[in-house]
């Protein structure tokens, strides 16, 4: 049996196991697990390959808000955020299939928040595909609004919706 089928089906009969999953910082070697969320969770061209991961990292360094939610032998989320002149922007999160509807993806934004709140931002933002009702039902009962429109943002394939949300006390503009 294939090393990956292996670690597929021991994920798959341990999710039922993994109820409170630990909610911690990214480290390098999750990046290979993290790579194949991402690829399960997002079809071409919103996905994103291993450069993209290695070249925010690189570029972005301390501004870089990192979560992964681990579970028993592996991960089951992640999410993956920048921070840069009082704005957390929200780049990526991700639940594997079998383990949504568990709160993860909500407790890994609260994780973001919670930090994007600490290093000083008022705002926080992103994009998603306006065909991703699923994503922008999970925004959207978490505070954010629709503020605008992208067309073609996903390599002038798919649209984007951006949606913001005011974090903490603080009041920013979403237009600046």
């Amino acid at each position: 049996m294939p090393d990956n089928l292996s670690a597929v089906l021991m994920r798959e009969a341990s999710a039922d196991q993994c109820l409170n999953p630990l909610i911690r910082g990214f480290r390098e070697q999750d990046l290979d697990e993290v790579v194949e969320i991402d690829k399960e969770c997002f079809e071409e061209p919103v996905r994103y390959d291993r450069s993209v991961f290695e070249s925010i990292l690189s570029e972005h360094d301390g501004d870089v808000i990192f979560y992964v939610a681990a579970c028993n032998n592996g991960l089951a989320g992640y999410a993956l955020s920048i921070v840069e002149d009082g704005v957390c922007h929200l780049y990526s999160i991700a639940v594997r299939r079998i383990m949504r509807g568990r709160g993860i993806g909500s407790k890994l934004l609260i994780h973001v928040i919670d930090e994007c709140v600490k290093r000083g931002c008022g705002i926080m933002l992103l994009e998603v595909a306006t065909d991703n009702d699923d994503a922008i039902s999970f925004y959207l009962g978490h505070g954010f609004k629709i503020v605008g429109f992208i067309k073609g943002y996903y390599y002038g394939i798919k649209d984007a919706y951006v949606m913001g949300r005011i974090l903490g006390s603080k009041r920013v503009s979403i237009h600046g």
